[in-house]
């Protein structure tokens, strides 16, 4: 598939040149007991409505998800995929 995503819109950031591997690293700073969080925004095709989607790595490496950020790592939100408990 053709990536025709514009790059120089307004709220994309590009990591990497796309001829090599890119790896981006998201540091925990603000609570270094807690994991690096990546928030992402589905958003419904009738009405628009946004509603965010919350990943990280649990103590376990389990990725999970969840529709708030996480107040327990390890039992809050939803294990992802085909991962044993």
């Amino acid at each position: 598939m053709a990536d025709t995503q514009d790059k120089q819109a307004e709220g994309v950031s590009v990591v990497g040149k796309g001829d090599s591997q890119a790896i981006l690293v998201i540091n925990t700073k603000a609570a270094p007991e807690k994991p690096s969080i990546i928030c992402l925004y589905a958003t419904a095709d009738t009405t628009g409505v946004k509603t965010p989607y919350y990943l990280w790595v649990d103590t376990n490496g389990k990725l999970r998800i969840h529709t708030a950020v996480p107040t327990n790592q390890d039992s809050d939100g939803a294990i992802v995929g085909d991962q044993a408990a």
